[in-house]
Parts: C-alpha cells; structure tokens; sequence
C-alpha cells in the first residue's frame, strides 16, 4: 500500500513537471481530464487566435441542419468529416443571408478556397438529432474571409463541436489575390466591416 501511494506520487511529480515544460499545454494534467463535466453547458469559450486573424466586426447567422441516416458512423454517431460539410451549410447559410455566396463570387471572377479548418469535437451527433450551426463572419483587414462557427444540439443546446475556417480570394488562373478585390470592398462598405 504504501508503495502505490509513493509511486503515485512521483508520478503526479513526474506530470507536474512535464506539464510545465510543455510548449502551449500541450500536455494536460490526466487530474484535470478526469474532472471534466462534459454535460455542464459550456457558457463562455476561448477563441482561437491565429497571428494572422485581427478581430474585427462580427456579422452571426443561425442555421440547422437535420442529420440524417447517412451523415452516421458504424458506431451510431455522426461521422467526423460530416461536421466540416456541417461547416459548409453554415456558411452557405450565412452568404445567402448576408448576400455573398459562392456564386456572388465566382460571377465577379473569384474563388474562395478554405486554406485552414480546425475543429474540436465536443460531443456527439446522433441519428435524428438537429444541429443549430452558428457561423460568425469576422472582418479582416485583408483579403481574407475567416469563420468561426458554434455547433450545438437542438434537443439539449448542448455545444458539440466548435471550429473556424480561412478563406483567401484567387482569381480564375488561380493566383492568390494579396489586394482585396473591389466587389468585396463594396460589399464590406454596405455592412460597414
């Protein structure tokens, strides 16, 4: 018995420590994954920060989704990859809203490619189940259209999954755009971003 107990504690030192010469935390305390609540509602999340993405004004738009038989995995609950088309829809969604779709930009000579996606899972999405996808548009300085999106649970408006994209403008020889093109200027003047 006291050999656990001092085996024990050398490893919570050993973790310690690890955990403080870890570069961003990447390594976590097992003590503190072991405490999560992950049914507690999750009232106020850190955003991520890239070095390249300013904040600027935030335009929000609400969509749902109903996942469907074919959005599911062997294991009943809704496969990863779905949540990036989850993504899609939401900003789909947010263009039609906002008057900036796909093809809006495509007539004027662009495209938008996603140059980064990041997603972190929170719970599971399950057969019949709703999801409420908030996209938030949030201006740049440059030519650039970044995301952030809330995905929840309709059922128990449970957060599962949150996760940002970036978009950059290239033209139809697929040449990236450093300049922001002029209809996007136009369109960000009549949102006042």
């Amino acid at each position: 018995m006291i050999r656990t107990t001092k085996c024990s504690a050398e490893l919570k030192n050993i973790f310690s420590i690890l955990t403080v010469l870890s570069p961003s935390g990447l390594v976590r305390k097992l003590r503190n994954q072991r405490t999560m609540n992950i049914n507690k509602p999750i009232l106020k999340r850190k955003r991520r920060r890239s070095s390249t993405i300013t904040r600027g004004k935030e335009l929000w738009h609400t969509s749902s989704v109903d996942v469907r038989f074919s959005d599911v995995d062997s294991m009943r609950v809704m496969w990863h990859g779905k949540y990036i088309q989850l993504l899609e829809d939401g900003r789909e969604a947010w263009g039609k809203h906002y008057g900036l779709t796909y093809l809006d930009v495509h007539q004027q000579g662009f495209f938008i490619p996603i140059v980064n996606v990041n997603c972190d899972y929170k719970q599971p999405l399950t057969y019949g189940d709703t999801a409420i996808i908030k996209t938030c548009f949030v201006a740049q300085t440059s030519a650039k259209l970044y995301f952030e999106y809330e995905i929840y649970r309709a059922k128990d408006e449970q957060l599962v999954a949150s996760a940002s994209t970036l978009q950059v403008f290239m033209n139809s020889k697929q040449e990236l755009q450093i300049a922001t093109p002029a209809f996007f200027e136009a369109w960000r003047e009549k949102w006042e971003i």
